[in-house]
């Protein structure tokens, strides 16, 4: 399918109702799975509703907060923990929508169904779709940011068009930035990509992309007045986290946190898919890939290509670039593959929806942070 024939393509229903199907499944899991300490962590953030906290944006914080608060309203005060994931759930529908709407512009019906299962079955759903964690609203906003990035890119330069989807793409990255500050790789990932491509540069002549910046800031300003208030203070813990120095043999801990987080990327996406992902971006990456593939491998690229880089000072929790499976989902579900890439690509479906049980996201949360299921039920 062609550029153009993808994007005259209708809305994917049959794509639409296996994410919708995937995320009522999920809701179900949310409410019958005790919280993990994090979230009991998030939901403590919940009850004390700020534009900051310690060590994260508030995002996560109002969208537990809102599913609370709508749980309550339907069900009276009897408070399930349904009423902790059920704003993340929400989102993380959003989040495969989003997805699903991309590959649609780009590959069409076939491309959009293949990024509805992709994304349904990958070990990352059952964690990032469902938990209540900053990754939640980052994967909604991240989703739908390159959902508007893509329809702008559909419009010529300066057009109407392309203002208006710039506009929103600012919308969205501003709760990305609020959601997590890793989010910042997606705007600097597009502005690579438009200086690196020569039928990109054309859209730094249009006021879309500048517009964007204004709103994404606005949106996020909260957040960093609340930080200069706080000594920046969760600024410094994330750069600190991440990036210091490690302790002992930096070449040891270099091969041990580098094994980590390549291990547990692949069973993000199970070790074949997670190599079809990397096919496929690198494929996007070539000259003769379309502009909007090429923007999404270099978001995709630059995401993972930092932790990479952090993985060579400290541990790289698996969950940590999940923003980077958006769109290589995309550009895998909407590639071209052969007979035996065919055959991989089911196999590898096979055995992500065999291996989603063991996704090293969940097991991260059982660390020790916050406060337990029961200490919710006493306290409310």
């Amino acid at each position: 399918m062609t550029a153009a024939s993808a994007t005259r393509a209708g809305i994917p229903w049959r794509a639409v109702l296996i994410v919708s199907v995937a995320a009522f499944i999920r809701l179900v899991f949310a409410a019958i799975i005790p919280a993990f300490p994090d979230e009991t962590y998030y939901w403590e953030w919940s009850r004390r509703l700020a534009t900051g906290y310690f060590d994260h944006p508030p995002a996560v914080a109002w969208l537990v907060r809102a599913g609370d608060t709508l749980l309550a309203f339907v069900f009276g005060p009897v408070r399930w923990v349904l009423g902790i994931r059920l704003g993340p759930v929400l989102a993380g529908w959003i989040a495969a929508l989003a997805t699903v709407g991309i590959a649609n512009r780009i590959g069409g019906g076939r491309g959009a169904t293949r990024a509805a299962i992709l994304i349904t079955v990958l070990p990352l759903a059952a964690a990032g779709l469902i938990l209540a964690t900053p990754d939640a609203p980052l994967l909604a906003a991240t989703g739908l940011g390159l959902y508007c990035i893509v329809r702008a890119l559909e419009h010529p330069s300066r057009a109407r068009g392309s203002l208006i989807w710039w506009s929103l793409a600012g919308l969205a990255l501003g709760v990305a930035f609020s959601s997590k500050f890793t989010s910042i790789f997606l705007p600097v990932a597009v502005t690579i990509a438009v200086l690196w491509r020569p039928s990109l540069r054309e859209r730094l002549r249009e006021p879309g992309p500048y517009i964007a910046c204004v709103i994404a800031t606005i949106v996020f300003l909260p957040v960093l007045i609340w930080n200069s208030q706080h000594g920046w203070i969760a600024f410094v813990y994330q750069l600190r986290h991440g990036l210091a120095a490690p302790e002992g043999s930096a070449l040891l801990a270099a091969w041990k946190h580098e094994g980590d987080f390549f291990g547990g990327q692949a069973a993000l996406a199970s070790p074949i898919i997670f190599i079809m992902l990397a096919i496929a971006v690198g494929r996007s990456l070539r000259r003769e890939a379309d502009d909007a593939r090429f923007v999404l491998a270099m978001v995709a690229a630059a995401s993972f290509s930092f932790f990479i880089y952090s993985a060579l000072r400290q541990r790289v929790e698996p969950n940590w670039p999940a923003p980077a499976f958006v769109p290589a989902i995309v550009l895998l579900a909407t590639a071209t593959w052969g007979v035996s890439g065919e055959r991989w690509f089911r196999a590898g479906v096979v055995l992500a929806a065999a291996s989603r049980r063991y996704c090293p996201c969940v097991l991260q949360k059982t660390r020790s942070r916050g406060r337990s299921v029961g200490a919710i039920s006493r306290d409310r």
